[in-house]
């Protein structure tokens, strides 16, 4: 059995804003699991796991992180 303790943020180490998680989707076989937060700097993750030799593999990430409107 494989485990991660880092796919998921803890919502109580995250800051003023809160837990970060948004969504967590099954797409086209796909794990998609959705972070954000912020204030006025914004940031955000979307990682893409597949399942594939016997385990979720990261096969993706994208991210943002900035002031909106600068």
């Amino acid at each position: 059995m494989v485990t991660s303790k880092t796919a998921l943020s803890q919502s109580k180490t995250v800051g003023i804003m809160g837990d970060p998680f948004q969504e967590i989707a099954i797409k086209k076989g796909i794990l998609i699991i959705y972070h954000s937060g912020g204030s006025s700097w914004k940031w955000n993750t979307t990682e893409n796991y597949r399942f594939q030799n016997n385990q979720f593999e990261l096969i993706g990430r994208t991210s943002f992180y900035g002031k909106l409107g600068e």
